[in-house]
């Protein structure tokens, strides 16, 4: 008896198989194809081990001076460079097989790995290569650089700065940028008055140059990003700002557009209680980023959960106020770094009261009232103080 339900069972085993195998084959022809495309890319372009620099006939590097940068820098200069990026968490810069140390870049949960760690050297370049028979700077930086603002204007746009002292940027035939899909993209790179070629790593992914430019990341340090980067974007943007338009001067910032969740679940009553203390809601999705930057630099207090959107406070006056909402579970310190270096008002208000989420980062959350009410008291207490 258990024999003949075993043997049942086998043939409909065997019965779905050949039923399913012209569906199967195709997919497994596609796999295959792309497996021995990966091998053979390879094989052909990756680089086998990491270089030290003084290795590398084909590397020029030359450090950057200039007044407003303190950290030290360096620009790399690469003929007949190639570059692979995951556009995730690593960036691989190559030369003769070489791994080139510092022009590239490796993370894993936020840490900068070293170079003999990145995942270039085990998985090697699974895609056909670009040739650009000019030169190329890339402003590559990891995977948030493709849509998130903070990132954009603290990781990817410094990289232009670090140029500026050792070449003309005008002379670069190609940026190589992380994406060109959001508004602030083009807007931020129109107001730089870039006269450069595009090239957007979302449709190439893997490139040799005849002359590629990579720099030293501008901004190592997520949680506490350098003082010139603020002071740069300020005397950068702000004077093109028009500051004669008019914001109301109490700013709630609303998240119904991000990308990333972190919504506030209870945020018509939060927002009913501050319109009665004066508030007007704003979604920055639907403003400009030189009315983004109007809007924070006008600003006498911002409210609002932690995103992307508080990287505005890098346009603030000093002694603006600010009260960043956070659950307990993700509490980045960035833009407090940022407030501190604006001399801003800083203060969090932190809860417990959290939606379940699949990770900390995204995860929805309730503000109560009572604790909002209190804050906002103290801050404003603080300032006629």
């Amino acid at each position: 008896m258990q024999n003949s339900k075993l043997s049942s069972n086998f043939n409909t085993i065997v019965r779905t198989l050949i039923t399913n195998i012209p569906k199967l084959l195709p997919k497994l022809k596609r796999k295959l194809s792309e497996w021995s495309l990966g091998w053979f890319f390879s094989l052909l372009y990756a680089p086998s081990e990491v270089a030290s620099i003084d290795q590398l006939d084909r590397v020029e590097v030359k450090h950057v001076h200039s007044e407003l940068i303190e950290q030290p820098y360096a620009v790399y200069t690469i003929t007949k460079g190639k570059l692979f990026t995951d556009r995730h968490v690593y960036i691989a810069v190559s030369c003769d097989r070489f791994l080139v140390p510092g022009a590239s870049w490796q993370w894993k949960d936020g840490i900068i790995l070293p170079p003999e760690q990145n995942p270039v050297l085990s998985k090697g370049t699974p895609r056909s290569i670009s040739r650009f028979r000019k030169s190329v700077l890339s402003l590559l930086t990891g995977g948030s650089g493709n849509y998130n603002y903070y990132h954009w204007l603290y990781d990817v746009l410094p990289r232009i700065k670090l140029c500026e002292s050792v070449l003309d940027i005008d002379e670069v035939d190609y940026l190589l940028v992380p994406d060109l899909r959001y508004r602030f993209q083009a807007e931020t790179l129109n107001l730089l008055s870039l006269k450069n070629n595009l090239i957007s790593s979302a449709k190439v992914q893997h490139l040799c140059a005849e002359q590629l430019i990579v720099t030293d990341h501008p901004n190592p340090n997520f949680a506490n990003p350098p003082l010139w980067i603020i002071n740069w974007l300020r005397e950068t943007f702000l004077p093109k700002a028009n500051l004669d338009l008019k914001f109301n001067q109490r700013v709630y910032i609303e998240r119904g557009d991000s990308v990333n969740g972190r919504r506030l679940l209870n945020e018509n009553q939060v927002f009913a209680f501050l319109e009665q203390q004066g508030f007007s809601r704003y979604r920055l999705s639907d403003l400009s980023v030189l009315e983004q930057i109007c809007l924070f630099h006008q600003a006498e207090i911002i409210v609002g959960v932690h995103g992307a959107g508080f990287t505005n406070l890098t346009f603030c006056r000093s002694n603006t106020k600010v009260i960043e909402l956070f659950s307990q579970e993700y509490t980045p310190k960035v833009y407090e770094q940022i407030a501190k270096h604006n001399h801003l008002v800083y203060t969090s208000l932190v809860t417990g009261d959290i939606e379940a989420s699949e990770s900390p980062l995204t995860a929805n959350f309730s503000i109560s009232l009572a604790s909002l009410r209190e804050h906002l008291q103290r801050v404003m207490c603080e300032s006629r103080s």
